[in-house]
């Protein structure tokens, strides 16, 4: 059963994996695995890997989600500042989805973040939101470039229109995905975290839509339309290409 506003919910989870783990060791339920060579790895038999969740049912998916992470956390061999946690999330109508892709719910989203345990446990995350640390010749913030933040409303048209400004903290992906791709968290230390991520972003959609901060119905309507027929006629021919993940 899905949620009243979410329908599914997915992560990636980059990180190092000893080479010397067996295939069916690194058979994670629920997951396909990729290797990254974004990733650095400083540990000896480390692989840069990514782990690439299928799409899972919200709310139902999340007991399956943490049962595989915790699987997958006793062959992690290296976690470093090059990795990251993306988590996406896809809606149930299209009209919620322009609802949160507003410059007003990137800026209402950081707070709320800020005032998370996982704000005060977690420096690395810390560093990734203060824009003053993302310098992109530090050889310990390679995720810099990956994770700007968005700074005003043409970034996310460009987004939403042609797919463009997508290393950003937060990315509106619709006609790609359909998702909303949160991109900010780096990479957790542990299975727990990843849940409180989740758990973060999961709850922090439902209750701005709940409480109606968006605007009003009419614009996000509106929005939806334009995105649609300029998808539709200069984007169309990409869009054919376009693998759906549906998360």
């Amino acid at each position: 059963m899905s949620g009243l506003w979410i329908d599914q919910i997915g992560v990636e989870v980059e990180c190092g994996i000893d080479d010397r783990t067996t295939p069916t060791e690194r058979a994670i339920p629920y997951f396909n695995s990729v290797h990254d060579g974004s990733l650095r790895t400083e540990k000896p038999h480390a692989k840069r890997i990514e782990y690439v969740s299928e799409p899972l049912s919200y709310p139902d998916g999340q007991n399956r989600l943490e049962g595989s992470l915790n699987q997958l956390y006793e062959i992690i061999s290296e976690i470093n500042a090059s990795m990251g946690l993306h988590i996406h999330v896809s809606l149930n109508n299209d009209r919620d989805y322009y609802r949160l892709a507003s410059l007003k719910f990137h800026n209402w989203f950081i707070d709320r973040l800020k005032d998370s345990d996982l704000w005060d446990t977690c420096p690395r995350l810390r560093k990734r939101v203060r824009n003053e640390d993302l310098h992109p010749f530090d050889p310990d913030s390679t995720y810099g470039y990956y994770c700007r933040p968005l700074e005003n409303s043409w970034m996310i048209d460009s987004q939403l229109k042609s797919r463009r400004q997508k290393y950003r903290r937060i990315t509106f992906m619709k006609g790609k995905y359909d998702t909303i791709e949160f991109r900010l968290f780096p990479a957790m230390q542990s299975a727990e975290d990843v849940m409180n991520a989740v758990n973060i972003v999961t709850t922090s959609i439902n209750s701005y839509l709940r409480q109606g901060l968006y605007n009003d119905t009419l614009e996000a309507e509106l929005t939806a339309e334009s995105i649609q027929n300029s998808s539709e006629t200069s984007y169309n021919s990409t869009i054919q290409e376009q693998v759906n993940y549906n998360v």
